[in-house]
């Protein structure tokens, strides 16, 4: 990791800054639009990988964000290189000097808490330092809030946008209104440590009596609205040769539990954590049975209503192969406006890829394919995206969805996923 004394957070700094990456990678992405997409991204990442985290690294907030995702959706098929730039976006990027973090912390917390300067994980919103209580001798992770980034956040959202719109990658046809405001919606949310901590006691409580996960623990003495702070957890990140070295039967475990978690959250309970990027996660391997530590609730989405039942249906549709129920349920969702306005061959072709881990007794996880496969539909599905406008509260869990499959492409597991489903039914 490497110290700054400040976040760039001003408008003008942070125009700069994505303009920066965005005149380098665009004109390079444009200029090979004709060859295949999936390697022009690759290629055009690598030429600019040491620029983008550089700059993502330096502004934090919602724009380190969009790096996260790169680092989670692509990190399997990217040069090395490149792998490990990106990788650092996840927790260990450029951190905030402490002299600068520490006056966002009450000056009644440094009567009761040591603190080690030295940073533990630089995210993209907030800081973590360990604390030790002087007079309990526990120890805290405790989550700082970078200074002025709620104040950035409009203004990337905005840039962003412009950006998009300047490189032609969203349909002139589709209106992203909704989609804009999910996203600034859910953004404002993460920064809201409040409600995470309440989003960290109601997991505690919907998995108190399940040994393979294990949610961290919040203090509320020394919590705000932006300082978190939870008892402190050891493990291992995804990417750590502690976790590859586990057996294939503890892998193959490990993943059944993640995925059957993320069916639960949606069948069962309604409330989804929709950021699953390798950094909010640790495994614990010192037991005979390994178990997940799971970090951050910032992006938990609650669901009710007819739209989670649309939502539940359109999965269900994908895993099981019900075209029928997949175009009626994203109809009634209100993703249709003009039936003539796009391709459902197209779509239900990329959504046979999707649903394609369950259709077998046993996947492999780790060999799979779909990354590349789903890749090579992106360009198509783009230009044949529905008329009409996006609707609002499903692109987090579209991520979420997505993000699983990386997680278990990560943990190299094989297992039957459509018996885990079954219970869901």
């Amino acid at each position: 990791m490497k110290k700054i004394k400040s976040i760039k957070n001003g408008l003008f700094t942070r125009n700069i800054g994505l303009a920066k990456m965005a005149f380098g990678v665009g004109r390079d992405f444009i200029s090979k639009r004709d060859t295949d997409f999936a390697q022009n991204i690759l290629d055009t990442l690598e030429t600019h990988s040491e620029t983008i985290t550089h700059e993502l690294g330096l502004m934090k907030g919602s724009v380190m964000k969009a790096g996260q995702a790169l680092s989670t959706y692509l990190g399997e098929y990217l040069p090395d290189n490149v792998k490990k730039l990106l990788s650092t976006l996840e927790n260990q990027s450029y951190f905030l000097d402490w002299e600068t973090l520490k006056k966002q912390i009450p000056n009644t917390y440094f009567d009761k808490l040591d603190f080690d300067p030295n940073p533990l994980a630089a995210a993209s919103i907030g800081q973590v330092h360990l604390a030790t209580d002087k007079s309990t001798k526990e120890v805290y992770a405790v989550k700082v809030q970078y200074p002025g980034i709620k104040r950035a956040l409009n203004r990337d959202l905005f840039t962003i946008k412009l950006i998009l719109n300047s490189m032609k990658v969203i349909p002139q046809k589709l209106d992203m209104s909704a989609i804009h405001e999910e996203i600034k919606e859910m953004l404002y949310q993460e920064m809201d440590y409040t409600q995470e901590f309440k989003n960290i006691k109601r997991f505690e409580e919907l998995l108190e009596n399940d040994p393979n996960f294990k949610v961290i623990e919040p203090i509320q003495e020394f919590s705000t609205t932006d300082i978190l702070t939870t008892r402190f957890e050891k493990g291992h990140s995804l990417r750590s040769d502690e976790v590859a070295g586990l057996s294939q039967q503890q892998r193959n475990k490990l993943g059944e539990c993640f995925l059957d978690l993320f069916f639960r959250e949606l069948f069962e309970w309604g409330l989804v954590q929709t950021d699953a990027h390798f950094g909010n996660f640790l495994i614990q391997t010192d037991k005979e049975h390994p178990n997940w530590v799971l970090l951050d609730f910032g992006a938990t989405k609650h669901l009710e209503g007819d739209f989670l039942k649309h939502y539940r249906n359109m999965i269900k549709a994908v895993v099981l192969q019900d075209r029928p129920l997949f175009f009626e349920s994203f109809r009634q969702l209100g993703r249709i406006e003009n039936e003539q306005s796009f391709d459902q061959e197209l779509i239900w072709e990329y959504l046979e890829v999707m649903g394609s881990p369950f259709q077998f007794d046993s996947y492999d996880w780790g060999a799979s394919d779909i990354s590349d496969r789903a890749m090579s539909y992106l360009p198509k599905l783009l230009k044949n995206l529905p008329e009409g406008k996006a609707p609002k509260d499903t692109v987090f869990l579209d991520r979420k969805v997505a993000s699983v499959f990386y997680v278990l492409k990560q943990l190299n597991c094989s297992f039957n996923a459509r018996e885990i489903f079954s219970k869901y039914i």
